[in-house]
């Protein structure tokens, strides 16, 4: 039985504690092209690929190496040849095939294969060269690579090659024979490559062209055609010639989907918006999943890595998009730790990277093992050390012990601040945030913070 990619995640821990929300109808002409494609469409524009380990443009061409090989040997000497080094038939299966005694199959395998090797062998070498160098999973051959043998298939043509090179490099722990053993003896070449690809696409987590997973694969052009009857069957094709991977998970398609919806400017969702968006852009795996799949998956450790929580209840979206916090309360800390001095409820959530509500926020400052308020809405961290004292803060103080006052009147402040070469525009919006004094608006006075007057005999 096939898993579906929403089977392992449906806990209803965290579920109930939020409202669902239907895809926004903004959403639909964004998502609308990367339904499952009936027919092939053609590739849209795309930015282009980076990253990924691209091969050199003299990329080899074994089917076209293995076709110049065999064009030299007569019918009979391909038959051998082929037989006994692409299709690993046996002396006596091969001699029953050909009409041909065991030993005279020996002698002419040995014969054409010491002949091939030494009229090809620069050729042989600097596929040897090129193989050692990128890796067997970087090597394209067509599913119908030869117009000389016509029973040849890519894994025939390669075991046919590098059983050749095997004469030039006979190393049986590298080179050509570990090619064989590894991947031609434990699963063919084109199994190795569709898993290649698999991998990039896990990876990438979005939809990309044919040509970009080409390239971020360092495949030759063409290589990946996704269809009923291709290697790479496992690819999910869109209307828009998009190409997904279907095994991804849950957190793997969400982030894919979030991906598209960001280039288009919407940056945060609601989890059970982005589950309405699953379904309508892969129904045939969606449709019928419990609404709390998404919510589920976001929670595992898969779901924390690519996304965080983006204020509000039930709200997420990409950390590539965020401030690299998952809760609010971290978001804040960093604020308050960057701007190393005191400051009011407004500008903190002015300076967040994230849209909390207000009164979340009050409620979350109100928190006395990690935050201090220095009255009147204005908060600093607990561990953050009291800032210097400022020109007006020295000023503020002199006042208020010269005075023996609890409150002094703006005007008296603003006359000494004057005098001193201080803006009193200034002084009251440091009044604000100071944590040595307090500018109160309303009355039009200033007041000490954590300061007793001294009183003057």
């Amino acid at each position: 039985m096939t898993r579906t990619p929403t089977q392992q995640y449906t806990n209803t821990a965290e579920y109930s504690r939020y409202v669902s929300h239907p895809m926004p109808s903004a959403w639909e002409a964004v998502l609308r092209d990367f339904g499952p494609a009936g027919n092939h469409q053609p590739e849209p524009a795309r930015p282009a690929a980076t990253g990924g380990h691209a091969a050199p443009d003299h990329r080899p061409a074994p089917e076209k190496l293995f076709d110049k090989l065999m064009s030299a040997l007569s019918e009979r000497e391909r038959g051998v040849v082929h037989g006994r080094l692409g299709l690993r038939l046996t002396l006596e299966t091969l001699g029953e095939r050909l009409g041909l005694t065991r030993e005279r199959i020996r002698q002419l395998q040995k014969l054409c294969v010491h002949q091939t090797v030494r009229e090809h062998k620069d050729m042989l070498e600097e596929l040897i060269s090129w193989v050692a160098e990128y890796g067997l999973k970087h090597l394209t051959v067509p599913e119908t690579p030869s117009a000389v043998v016509p029973d040849a298939t890519a894994e025939s043509v390669l075991a046919t090659l590098f059983s050749l090179c095997m004469v030039i490099n006979p190393d049986p722990d590298q080179g050509p024979a570990a090619w064989l053993q590894d991947h031609l003896g434990k699963g063919t070449l084109r199994s190795v490559q569709v898993q290649h690809v698999r991998k990039t696409l896990r990876a990438e987590a979005r939809f990309v062209t044919a040509a970009e997973l080409e390239t971020l694969c360092a495949l030759r052009p063409g290589s990946i055609e996704p269809g009923p009857n291709s290697p790479h069957r496992g690819l999910y094709r869109t209307r828009n010639g998009l190409l997904a991977l279907e095994s991804w998970t849950v957190p793997q398609w969400t982030v894919a989907v979030a991906r598209e919806l960001a280039r288009h400017g919407h940056t945060e969702w609601h989890f059970s918006e982005i589950a309405e968006a699953l379904k309508f852009v892969a129904p045939h795996l969606f449709n019928g999943a419990p609404g709390n799949v998404v919510l589920t998956a976001l929670l595992t450790d898969a779901g924390r890595a690519l996304t965080e929580y983006a204020g509000h209840a039930g709200r997420y979206r990409l950390k590539e998009q965020g401030d690299g916090h998952t809760k609010n309360k971290d978001a804040v800390v960093a604020v308050l730790r960057l701007s190393n001095r005191p400051l009011s409820t407004e500008e903190i959530k002015a300076r967040l990277n994230r849209d909390v509500a207000l009164t979340t926020l009050q409620v979350l400052l109100s928190q006395k093992d990690t935050f201090r308020s220095f009255g009147n809405g204005v908060y600093n961290l607990r561990s953050q050390r009291r800032p210097k004292k400022t020109v007006a803060d020295h000023l503020i103080t002199e006042l208020f012990h010269t005075l023996g006052r609890r409150t002094l009147a703006a005007e008296t402040v603003h006359t000494a601040a004057a005098a001193r070469g201080l803006d009193p525009a200034d002084l009251m919006e440091q009044g604000q945030t100071s944590s040595y004094f307090r500018y109160r608006t309303s009355a039009r006075h200033y007041v000490p913070l954590n300061t007793r007057p001294r009183r003057t005999k």
